[in-house]
């Protein structure tokens, strides 16, 4: 019987804060109307993305932010190049490739696109004003009775 990781992870540094920032701004650098990744302070999110991870894989996905975030911009460029280049071998070639990507671009979409970032001016989600998303939930009167 396992027990699900509900709790943020206590290993998430300031530094793996830092270099989760890194690479997010490598994927989205933001424009006139979004947001950077790192504007959006969605990285402090990582920790409650990842909670739900077993622990081995929490410590590798700390590991991999910590490696990929310490390189300069550039280097971080390329190899996200590199890993999309390689996504497209067949098979098993391909795969180490296609985990790099997921796990990559999974917390940073993740976080970024989560509404929780909380730092438009009246306190929303600067992404969703940007986008013009606006998550409403319409009860009938006919449903409540």
């Amino acid at each position: 019987m396992t027990t699900p990781a509900s709790q943020p992870i206590a290993a998430f540094s300031q530094r793996h804060e830092q270099a989760l920032a890194r690479i997010g701004d490598v994927l989205i650098p933001g424009n006139g109307s979004l947001p950077s990744y790192s504007e959006s302070g969605a990285a402090a999110l990582a920790p409650r993305a990842l909670a739900g991870a077993r622990p081995v894989d929490q410590v590798m996905m700390l590991r991999l932010i910590s490696v990929v975030g310490a390189l300069p911009r550039p280097l971080i460029a390329l190899l996200l190049l590199c890993i999309r280049g390689g996504m497209r071998l067949p098979g098993i070639a391909g795969a180490p490739a296609r985990l790099l990507d997921l796990a990559l671009k999974g917390v940073v979409m993740n976080t970024y696109y989560c509404g929780l970032d909380r730092t438009a001016p009246d306190g929303d989600s600067a992404v969703f004003h940007a986008l013009d998303f606006r998550l409403q939930m319409q009860v009938d009167d006919e449903d409540t009775k």
